[in-house]
């Protein structure tokens, strides 16, 4: 009799375990994002239960705001038609960006086409934001603002501009590590490359990026 009260608290334990996880949550999302590359080349597919679209957009690591030359391709998919074949892209590494079109969740991934098959899975979850500052270095030692520079992250066409104060900001950037460079007023190129990592729902502070100035 001992053993059968036991065993029932334990099933008791779990099931009330199982329920409340299950009605708070968990944080799961209800799509996931999954990218394959193989010798077709890159298949971007979606398992949800919703039923809008998806947005799915490749960008070469070279491709950016100011240059646009770089291999990219934007494409729509949805629970209905689920997936999308990018065939035989140059070798290269490329910025893959699944972005819900109804609530802005998405997912970001890196690969490189080149090295073998490669498969990744994440979870659409809540965009976050990106926060941070160009300054200029002077000869005196002094810091200054960097006003009206821009910082672009290298593989998307995002590029934010600095205000008065030097800082910029980016939203709507999904969950995922980045690399930033400035361009300054005139579109010359900085040599100052910074990378930021990005949270969920929250905005990050990304150190300062700092080029030399001129009294």
């Amino acid at each position: 009799m001992k053993n059968v009260l036991i065993v029932i608290c334990l099933l008791s334990a779990i099931f009330f375990h199982c329920e409340n996880g299950s009605m708070a949550g968990g944080g799961a999302s209800e799509t996931v994002a999954i990218v394959e590359t193989s010798l077709e080349g890159i298949r971007v597919s979606l398992e949800t239960r919703k039923n809008n679209s998806f947005s799915v957009s490749v960008f070469e690591e070279t491709y950016s705001y100011f240059d646009s030359s770089g291999f990219h391709v934007y494409s729509i998919i949805s629970r209905a038609a689920p997936e999308v074949l990018i065939e035989h892209p140059p070798v290269a590494v490329y910025s893959i960006f699944v972005i819900d079109s109804l609530n802005g969740e998405g997912a970001f991934f890196k690969i490189t086409v080149g090295d073998g098959s490669v498969r990744e899975e994440k979870e659409l979850i809540e965009n976050g934001a990106l926060r941070g500052a160009v300054k200029l270095q002077m000869r005196d030692g002094t810091r200054m603002p960097a006003v009206n520079y821009f910082v672009y992250i290298c593989g998307t066409p995002f590029v934010a501009p600095t205000s008065s104060d030097g800082t910029y900001l980016f939203t709507g950037l999904p969950e995922g590590m980045y690399v930033l460079k400035v361009q300054d007023p005139t579109g010359m190129e900085i040599r100052s490359t910074t990378e930021a990592v990005t949270s969920s729902g929250v905005t990050v502070y990304a150190e300062d990026i700092t080029i030399t100035g001129t009294n």
